[in-house]
């Protein structure tokens, strides 16, 4: 390729993602173009007309080619805003959604004024415990997960984001963790059919833990453990919110009350999909 300017090569990544297929492509190229020159939107503008140099382009191959082959872009940059802060982020741990989001502000709402013990369930990049430790000062978070990856990485966030001492990280088993009473437990839990598996983006089977969204035959095999565990450790008064897969949440709704759950609520996402339940653990 023969020299460029910034903007050439941005508009040359651009069309190798869209003959790709990659989803936004324009805005995919924009973002590695700017990680490759260390540069935000503003500052990468002021050299749209500049020559780019060999070894920036270099590099900006390699990230394009990347993402050419649907790697997801929060793996390539090592980086993903999550509320209002930044996680890091690796392979083999799953990226946090924004329906996750929608999960932490109905807890948030719920839980700002409760102390005590509030428990994340498949806790992955930390995401939801640190955004409660962040909004919540009078809880105390537990994160726990089945991947070792999973769990260095949530210590990580955690002290990059200021509340390492607010959060316990440990590598457990939802099935059969060794878990104090909580006030409140909140999961996103893996909650995919295994038969729709194949059928998930490229960008997504490719290259995201399977076992962060293999949910058993029909979705729900984890969501049940956890509420069963829920029952034996939520004190009474106590919450448990989940986020749920699209089409879930009456089925979730009749698991909560047969396990004595009440003042059970759904709530939608932006996408005004029912994503959202939560219901509460009386005492008896």
């Amino acid at each position: 390729m023969k020299t460029l300017t910034f903007r050439k090569a941005l508009i040359w990544g651009s069309l190798v993602l869209k003959r790709s297929a990659v989803p936004e492509p324009v805005l995919s190229a924009r973002l590695l173009l700017q990680h490759a020159t260390y540069r935000s939107h503003s500052g990468l503008l002021l050299l749209y007309n500049k020559p780019i140099l060999p070894q920036i382009l270099a590099y900006y191959r390699f990230l394009i080619n990347r993402r050419k082959r649907f790697e997801p872009l929060p793996y390539i940059l090592g980086y993903h805003y999550f509320m209002d802060f930044t996680l890091e982020i690796r392979r083999g741990v799953f990226i946090p959604r924004p329906e996750t989001e929608i999960l932490v502000e109905v807890a948030i709402k719920k839980l700002r004024d409760k102390k005590g013990i509030v428990i994340d369930m498949g806790t992955g990049t930390g995401a939801i415990a640190i955004a409660l430790a962040r909004f919540c000062p009078g809880l105390s978070l537990i994160g726990i997960d089945i991947s070792r990856e999973a769990i260095a990485l949530a210590r990580r966030n955690a002290r990059l984001n200021g509340v390492g001492s607010r959060i316990i990280f440990r590598r457990a088993d939802i099935s059969n963790a060794e878990l104090p009473q909580a006030v409140a437990i909140i999961s996103n839990p893996p909650y995919i059919p295994t038969y729709q598996l194949p059928r998930l983006p490229l960008q997504i089977r490719l290259y995201e833990p399977m076992e962060a969204l293999d949910g058993g035959e029909d979705g729900l095999e984890i969501i049940r453990l956890i509420v069963s565990r829920a029952r034996e450790i939520l004190l009474p008064g106590g919450y448990l919110i989940l986020e749920v897969g699209e089409g879930q949440s009456e089925r979730v709704k009749e698991i909560f009350i047969q396990n004595g759950f009440e003042d059970v609520e759904v709530f939608k996402d932006l996408l005004k999909i029912e994503r959202i339940v939560s219901g509460v653990r009386y005492e008896g």
